[in-house]
């Protein structure tokens, strides 16, 4: 099945888990989109609720509200040592953060809250920052996942 989004394009239901899968990309992004959810006239509601998220450009303040916990973390215990000089690597600035940071998917729930997943380089070693986000579009919280 698939569902047609002015902002995604063509959504895919992927049968097995239950969910549609698709892509947001304008001139300076492109990010995966994801929709959970068992029931289909309320999935389609909730396409509606992120396009409308999406056009509002929803994810830039909440990059910039993670930024300060985000690069605390990161100096204060993922800094690492190289073997063979000893040396810790340098502190990460929030200039080299904004440069690192993207955004890879936003998965949006059946009860319009959505997950924010973010790649950041090797800057903690492999794992992904996750931003959620409430039903109402607003910060719920941070944290590194994989």
């Amino acid at each position: 099945m698939i569902i047609k989004s002015s902002v995604f394009g063509e959504l895919l239901l992927n049968e097995e888990l239950n969910f549609f899968r698709g892509k947001y990309k304008n001139e300076e992004l492109s990010f995966r989109v994801c929709f959970i959810g068992k029931e289909l006239d309320k999935l389609k509601q909730v396409i509606t609720y992120a396009e409308d998220q999406i056009k509002k450009d929803f994810f830039t303040p909440m990059l910039l509200k993670i930024e300060d916990e985000m690069i605390r973390l990161k100096n204060d215990h993922w800094l690492e040592k190289d073997k063979e000089t000893g040396r810790i690597e340098s502190p990460i600035t929030m200039q080299q953060f904004r440069a690192q940071i993207s955004i890879t998917e936003i998965v949006f729930q059946e009860d319009y809250s959505s997950i924010i997943y973010c790649d950041i380089n090797n800057v903690f070693w492999g794992h992904v920052i996750c931003i959620y986000v409430d039903k109402n579009g607003n910060y719920e919280g941070v944290g590194l996942e994989g």
